[in-house]
């Protein structure tokens, strides 16, 4: 890898540009499919062709993974063993109480600046943001572009009992829409000022009693029933039982739907520097233009 060397500097790119230049280049190594014998070789293959690329042109690699069986966390572990073996610095770990678990490795380049490599595994797909995309002004142009990269994967929806949830018909605007479908209800945040990517359920019509696990993407469309509990409109939802399975009811697999939320958020991204006209200065200015952009699309 340190063989290829760094590309010379290129043409700086506007905030706009950049932006739409890591959707392009939204990279993957996962498979469509794990019933070949050698896929595990194949992928690690990837990897390597990857990261080795990355080096040659980027300052910042940002991978993603979502926690399936045994096989994601071996894979997580072929990744820390695979960089420390390229010469990259022992791996820095940090977790949070969201379920997150964030590994960072570097190492430096010659006449550019370090290249660091992230890897952010999450229980969920669901709450994907386009705030987790962190990038300003220093990866405007090779040799310090920013990247993002799905590397794992569950192979499975996970296995969903019977239970009733709850949804808040206002939180406090209104979040539940009719549509022109009789017991399906839109829930979408368009009338609320603060961006987040998906909103928990509640056990109970009570707005303190959030679900451990589950969650619904802005957007979605979901069946139930209007009800009234203590004066407070709430969407009731009746979920079936349902073993683990590859495809959901949209024959989609769970790396389809991330991917998909990938895409919406990194969309999201270029549209906020579109409208901004310039690169956010932190990771906290990005939070913020997040919520400007809500104001002025409700405006609009």
């Amino acid at each position: 890898m340190l063989k290829r060397g760094v590309l010379p500097q290129g043409t700086p790119m506007t905030a706009e540009e950049a932006a739409k230049d890591l959707k392009t280049n939204l990279f993957t190594c996962v498979l469509a499919t794990v019933y070949c014998p050698g896929w595990s070789l194949n992928w690690s293959m990837s990897l390597a062709a990857m990261i080795s690329n990355c080096y040659c042109t980027c300052s910042l690699l940002q991978m993603v993974a979502v926690q399936g069986g045994p096989a994601c966390d071996e894979e997580v572990a072929f990744i820390d063993v695979m960089l420390r073996m390229l010469g990259f610095t022992e791996k820095e770990v940090k977790e949070d109480d969201m379920g997150y678990i964030c590994w960072s490795w570097n190492i430096k380049r010659p006449g550019a600046q370090r290249f660091e490599v992230e890897l952010v595994k999450r229980t969920t797909i669901h709450d994907i943001s386009c705030t987790d995309f962190r990038f300003d002004q220093s990866n405007d142009r090779v040799p310090n572009l920013a990247r993002v990269a799905v590397v794992s994967c569950a192979e499975n929806w996970a296995p969903q009992k019977a239970e009733t949830v709850w949804i808040p018909e206002k939180l406090p605007q209104r979040i539940v829409f009719d549509t022109s479908k009789e017991g399906v209800f839109l829930i979408c945040n368009r009338e609320d000022d603060h961006d987040s990517p998906c909103l928990g359920f509640r056990t109970s019509a009570d707005l303190n009693n959030n679900h451990p696990d589950l969650a619904v993407r802005w957007g979605t469309e979901i069946q139930g029933e209007k009800v009234q509990v203590d004066g407070n409109g709430w969407l009731k939802v009746e979920l079936k039982e349902k073993k683990s399975m590859r495809l959901n009811e949209e024959d989609k697999t769970v790396n389809d739907m991330l991917n998909k939320n990938l895409l919406e958020e990194l969309e999201k991204v270029q549209k906020i520097l579109a409208w901004k006209q310039r690169y956010p200065e932190k990771y906290s200015t990005l939070q913020q233009w997040c919520t400007e952009y809500m104001v002025h699309k409700r405006q609009k």
